[in-house]
């Protein structure tokens, strides 16, 4: 009885919408409908055109503030922007434009294990050193 009535749901799909029924069943049963090999990442260009424009905007044009994600991680909020991440990219990466930054680059939570700050090593090396 069931199937009958998923067979009748379907045919009736497939003629309103012009789709084929192997289509209309994959997309009943929660399936992808296509397949690739490729990962697809969303680039919100605006954002970064909008950052890259402040220098020359003027004062009472400019926007305040940066729109961010908020992330909540054992009762901490964290604010997560993309555009903020590129700013402030590891000097490794300043090579990378935009593009190759959001199609090659991706967040990782760094393990507790892994966030040992060594002072030495950075007080040692003179160019780490920052003027105020």
């Amino acid at each position: 009885r069931c199937r009958r009535l998923i067979g009748r749901i379907v045919n009736l799909l497939a003629v309103k919408l012009e789709m084929g029924a192997p289509m209309l069943a994959m997309y009943l049963m929660g399936h992808p409908d296509h397949y690739t090999d490729h990962k697809f990442k969303s680039l919100y260009w605006r954002s970064y055109v909008i950052e890259a424009k402040q220098p020359w905007l003027e004062d009472d044009e400019k926007e305040t503030g940066h729109k961010v994600t908020l992330m909540r991680h054992k009762g901490r909020v964290v604010g997560v922007s993309p555009v903020i991440d590129y700013m402030y990219r590891p000097v490794e990466l300043q090579h990378m434009n935009v593009y190759e930054w959001a199609t090659t680059v991706r967040r990782v939570r760094i393990p507790k294990s892994n966030r040992k700050f060594d002072s030495e090593e950075e007080t040692d090396n003179p160019d780490t050193i920052e003027d105020s």
